[in-house]
């Protein structure tokens, strides 16, 4: 069966072209790469001769490692944006909340939290800690285990 393919360029910094430098047609998967090293890439200007390529089939997905790896990093906020607003709920701050400053949240090794690592809700700008949503944690691990656990019971 004849495939398209695309033909991606690597920067030199290692990171990948957003859009194939070249489309092409072939049958065997097995040999793509010898395929094009031999007929496609030699037909190529002087600049893209010097230049190494990733080849993907085009009707499979395109996303890049980097393009991956930031939808996962997302997916991982929004849960634990979800988890602390959970939290959120059980937690009366008495006099601490302005509306005028951002808050956000974080994980946090501070004299507020007794010098344990805590999940906290903290100034935007300062980081300054405001209140912990998490119980105290003797390392940084234990704290990221107990996320992962609330993330589980979502």
């Amino acid at each position: 069966m004849i495939y398209e393919w695309n033909a991606y360029r690597i920067f030199l910094n290692g990171k990948r072209a957003k859009r194939p430098s070249i489309t092409f047609k072939h049958d065997n998967e097995s040999t793509i790469s010898e395929h094009f090293e031999s007929k496609i890439k030699r037909r190529l200007g002087k600049k893209f001769k010097s230049s190494e390529f990733t080849i993907l089939r085009a009707d499979l997905p395109q996303n890049s490692k980097e393009e991956i790896e930031l939808a996962e990093k997302k997916k991982a906020n929004e849960l634990r944006n979800r988890v602390i607003r959970k939290h959120l709920k059980n937690i009366h701050v008495k006099g601490k909340i302005r509306q005028s400053v951002n808050y956000g949240a974080g994980m946090i090794l501070c004299k507020e939290s007794d010098w344990k690592w805590q999940w906290a809700i903290l100034e935007n700008a300062t980081n300054r800690y405001v209140k912990g949503v998490s119980p105290g944690f003797a390392g940084f691990f234990e704290a990221e285990k107990w996320m992962e656990e609330q993330i589980a019971e979502l």
